[in-house]
């Protein structure tokens, strides 16, 4: 399942960053491309710091990720949802799965639908599971390298 596969936000936020940050983390105040890893008790996962403009930035930041109190991992959730539906999700729905309130689900969809208009060279491509078959893992390993070779800005969901 999706969630065994980004079981915690570490693995969320390296998925988003390898989505977001493609050709390299960059700055969304100044666009420069050298920053800083921030660590230490006093500052959350995933902190950098622009190298020109010493903004402090993460992933989600200028996204609509940014400012919800939602782990990640329900907006991992919820694009798959969506993305996956051919008939639409309704916002009872994934509030229901995703144990938040209707209004936070139809915002949460709202907000998904307004960012993959914004992703107009994303292609999303579905990969048909096959859990309790031999030679799974070699099996998603193949399926996702082979769809990662072709082309730029790819999401894959197995």
């Amino acid at each position: 399942t999706l969630r065994e596969r980004f079981p915690d936000e570490t693995a969320c936020r390296k998925f988003f960053e390898s989505i977001f940050w493609k050709h390299g983390r960059y700055c969304p105040r100044c666009f420069h491309e050298k920053s800083y890893h921030l660590k230490g008790n006093s500052s959350r996962p995933g902190l950098y710091e622009c190298a020109h403009c010493k903004h402090q930035f993460t992933v989600t930041s200028q996204t609509p990720m940014h400012s919800t109190k939602l782990p990640l991992w329900k907006w991992l959730q919820a694009m798959y949802l969506i993305v996956n539906s051919s008939k639409g999700v309704s916002s009872v729905y994934l509030g229901r799965y995703l144990g938040i309130s209707q209004p936070a689900a139809w915002r949460m969809g709202h907000t998904i639908r307004q960012m993959m208009t914004q992703f107009k060279d994303l292609k999303i491509i579905k990969v048909k599971g096959h859990a309790g078959h031999p030679g799974n893992e070699k099996a998603d390993f193949l399926a996702t390298s082979a769809a990662a070779a072709a082309g730029a800005g790819l999401f894959v969901f197995l």
